[in-house]
């Protein structure tokens, strides 16, 4: 009996060596943002590392309510069919949300976003958690009045950028910019044939964007995305008799659209 007893001690011993290891995992890095990622861990054992800064960029998805925004594409707006030829505004005094409510400001970065293209370097920030996004459609007033001819090409602000839009030293530039062609007709059962434009400067009509995004930016690169419906800037807009401003023929108009900024750009 004795005998027995120790051979199948010898067995369950055994047994428990050649399966015991099987079960174990293998700890390293799971997550694949980090700088120290082990592809072959199968269990996160808290020794990630990252990158002290992250390369961000803002994705800008243009839209038209439910659609993207192509040019020269028919959509509806208001009831009245629209085609849009150029949408584009100006982005400056950009701030990220730190988790302790600090603010993270992007110095001396300035964006002009426009309808057919969509990602847009912010440059390094701290890699963590950030909890929103602030910024202006428009320009400060120290940006609005400066001479764009002192700018590098690749600056946003740079007369040689070949969306750039700018009245002059007195008015600046224009921080929102929408053009195309509209159906007027009575019954809005027309062809969209008619031009419209929207140009919206000057210091007044600069708006504060606030967006909740509660994102982790980290690893070497990350992304922000935000969504813009171009169809919310003509909120309250009948765009059959309100089609055009250069702003200072038609400050109504123009501060109309500047208040629909708010409403048309969110956090996707």
């Amino acid at each position: 009996m004795k005998k027995s007893f120790h051979l199948f001690y010898i067995f369950i011993v055994s047994i428990s060596i050649v399966v015991l290891p099987s079960c174990t995992k293998q700890k390293g890095c799971t997550d694949n943002t980090a700088t120290n990622y082990d592809s072959e861990a199968e269990e996160d054992d808290g020794s990630c590392t990252y990158n002290a800064e992250t390369d961000v960029e803002i994705h800008f998805s243009s839209m038209v309510g439910t659609e993207s925004l192509v040019y020269n594409q028919e959509y509806t707006i208001n009831g009245r069919k629209v085609k849009f030829t150029r949408a584009q505004f100006y982005v400056s005094e950009i701030h990220l949300h730190q988790a302790d409510g600090d603010l993270v400001h992007l110095e001396d970065k300035y964006l002009l976003v426009h309808g057919e293209e969509h990602a847009y370097s912010i440059g390094k920030v701290a890699s963590e958690h950030y909890h929103g996004i602030s910024f202006s459609v428009g320009l400060d007033s120290a940006a609005n009045h400066s001479d764009p001819s002192t700018y590098a090409a690749d600056h946003a602000l740079s007369s040689l950028d070949p969306n750039y839009t700018h009245w002059n030293w007195n008015s600046g530039y224009v921080f929102i910019r929408l053009e195309g062609y509209v159906d007027t007709t009575a019954a809005a059962n027309g062809d969209a044939d008619f031009g419209f434009f929207y140009h919206v400067g000057f210091d007044e009509f600069k708006r504060d964007i606030d967006l909740d995004i509660s994102q982790d930016l980290v690893g070497s690169t990350a992304e922000i995305g935000l969504e813009i419906d171009f169809a919310k800037f003509f909120l309250g807009v009948d765009m059959r008799t309100e089609n055009s401003t250069h702003s200072m023929d038609n400050m109504m108009l123009a501060e109309k659209i500047a208040d629909n900024a708010d409403d048309a750009i969110s956090a996707e």
